[in-house]
């Protein structure tokens, strides 16, 4: 082969892999995180720990997509050179830095206070203040969920107008909760008779959403908890009791008792009912519906929506596709995975104009090659594994849970607690970079030459956009075991220096 055509090839190569580059830039979807505070005080450590998570893994894509595509442009330019007999071809000169802008990664502001029972006064504003105060900034106006009721309502609505049968047929796969249109467990159930868990069959119009008379002590006395959380899983009394006397649950409803409303999960049929994905730090997870997860209050008796399906619907809505949380909340992502399958199937991305011109995936990326998912770490969706109905939708996100972060003496920090806050530890005199630094140190970030001020390897102060140059995953999956703060962590913190 002469020159030349060694020449014309490469030059055709590289034209090619900027095309893919340049593709990528245009079908990238951007990564949407959301700090989802509930205003029931103010922040305290283990909040911020979570919060720096999220908005690390949102702007980490950022990154790590801008240096792919830097490095990407620089092998195609010298392709380009070696190519056209040194001649620099003017792709050499495309800004990459314009491409990372225009799919850059946002972080929301929600303000939980769907229960205004829970809701201090002004502590939105604190909790605002903090996070300002700490360089940990977010795109647009706050979302309150007080303001949403509505739209929740709207979703109650579509949910009632299935039966259970309706909807328990379709599924996710086992990665990251992408549709692919098989049954939960890959084992279709169609054609089979959904059953109750003591073995008797349901009618075949059993509602998805049922009314529930039972009260907290009615299901204490019934149900054992579920090992580790205390979760309770719900007996089915008022299911049987709809599926066996359904006289009997409108003589009740039409005296006016009190109920909440549940949402079914499937019952037995051949093979498990289980939602399975893959989290970033705990890897593979795995819920069957039945016998982990129960059927599920999504209004409460007193009128109030369910953190459950107001989360699901606001995230839905607001484009989240990155969400961090504590781990104890991997038994609520089965749920939201549930939740968000069934208002798939009763029509809501319809209805509020949720489904994209391209092919989405639950990663967020568009399906524009294996090289560009390479750039985040994650596959990309084929577009052939979805079932027509579904091609087209962003169903899920992609999910971290982190470690708990406990005190000295094993206990959950939450703000019910009094756990210290962070405006204690602004009045003791800590500055943002020792809050964030020791929050990083939390999730594993270890910068080279960081000394504590006992000579050992520890935390040392640091902004949030220090931290991002040092973050991975890996940090956190290295240690997946609950955070203790030692007695005086919070003295150690507020002496904490970059060098003793």
């Amino acid at each position: 082969m002469s020159d030349e055509q060694v020449g014309v090839e490469a030059g055709e190569a590289a034209s090619a892999e900027a095309a893919n580059v340049a593709g990528c830039r245009a079908e990238l979807s951007p990564r949407i995180g959301r700090f989802a505070p509930t205003p029931s005080g103010r922040l305290h450590v283990g909040n911020v720990y979570a919060m720096l998570a999220t908005w690390l893994s949102v702007h980490a894509s950022d990154r790590d997509l801008a240096n792919r595509i830097d490095r990407r442009e620089a092998l195609n330019c010298d392709i380009d050179k070696k190519g056209e007999n040194g001649r620099q071809d003017k792709s050499c000169h495309s800004d990459s830095s314009s491409g990372a802008a225009r799919s850059r990664g946002k972080v929301l502001l929600r303000i939980e206070d769907v229960d205004a029972s829970r809701a201090v006064k002004d502590a939105d504003k604190w909790i605002m203040d903090d996070l300002h105060w700490l360089g940990l900034d977010w795109d647009g106006e706050p979302v309150y969920q007080s303001q949403r009721a509505d739209i929740y309502d709207d979703a109650l609505r579509l949910l009632k107008s299935n039966s259970l049968s309706d909807v328990e047929f379709a599924g996710q796969s086992r990665k990251g909760g992408t549709s692919d249109g098989k049954a939960f467990n890959d084992k279709a159930c169609a054609g089979e008779t959904p059953r109750r868990s003591d073995g008797d069959a349901l009618p075949a119009d059993f509602p998805l959403v049922y009314p529930c008379f039972c009260s907290r002590s009615d299901i204490h006395a019934a149900a054992a908890p579920q090992e580790g959380d205390g979760f309770l899983l719900y007996p089915g009394t008022c299911r049987k009791l709809l599926a066996g006397h359904p006289d009997e649950v409108r003589s009740r409803l039409d005296a006016g008792r009190r109920h909440s409303l549940r949402l079914a999960v499937p019952q037995e049929c051949p093979g498990e009912r289980t939602v399975v994905f893959d989290d970033l730090v705990f890897g593979e997870q795995r819920f069957d519906l039945p016998s982990q997860v129960g059927d599920m209050v999504i209004r409460r008796s007193d009128g109030i929506f369910s953190y459950q399906l107001a989360v699901v619907v606001d995230d839905w809505l607001t484009g989240v596709n990155d969400i961090v949380r504590g781990r104890d909340l991997l038994r609520s992502t089965a749920m939201q995975i549930w939740i968000r399958h069934v208002l798939a199937a009763s029509g809501f991305e319809t209805r509020y104009g949720l489904v994209p011109k391209t092919i989405g995936a639950a990663n967020g990326l568009m399906a524009c090659g294996v090289s560009c998912a390479d750039a985040v770490g994650v596959p990309v969706l084929d577009s052939a594994s979805l079932p027509p109905a579904m091609q087209g939708t962003q169903l899920y996100p992609t999910y971290a849970h982190l470690p708990l972060l406990d005190d000295s003496e094993g206990v959950r920090l939450a703000k019910r607690k009094g756990s210290l806050d962070i405006g204690t530890l602004r009045d003791a005199g800590a500055s943002p970079e020792q809050v964030v630094g020791y929050c990083a140190w939390l999730l594993g970030i270890r910068p080279p030459g960081g000394v504590h001020m006992s000579n050992t390897i520890g935390p040392v102060p640091m902004s949030a956009q220090e931290a991002l140059q040092f973050f991975v995953w890996d940090g956190v999956r290295a240690d997946r075991s609950d955070r203790i703060l030692p007695l005086g962590w919070s003295d150690d913190l507020t002496r904490m220096k970059t060098n003793v």
